[in-house]
């Protein structure tokens, strides 16, 4: 899980992230918070930082990043596997 912050002077930060095998979602993470799920293998990269003109030095972005291990004995059906 991902708890994502930019302050006001961000233009633009994209994730480019994997759809159907390939690298081509892309989603603009620069809001001013936003928070990202995923399940591992989750391949992806983020694009650079762009700041908006005259505000280069200002321009931040934080990311607080947590690991969570999945119990796979949960089916999707919302059961669980009793072995």
């Amino acid at each position: 899980m991902h708890l994502m912050f930019s302050n006001r002077h961000v233009a633009h930060q994209y994730l480019i992230y994997e759809n159907q095998g390939f690298l081509n979602g892309v989603a603009d993470i620069a809001g001013t918070a936003a928070m990202a799920i995923y399940r591992l293998p989750f391949w992806h990269y983020t694009t650079p930082l762009i700041a908006k003109r005259g505000q280069e030095r200002t321009a931040m972005r934080w990311l607080l990043l947590r690991s969570f291990q999945m119990n796979n004995k949960h089916l999707g059906n919302g059961k669980y596997n009793k072995k």
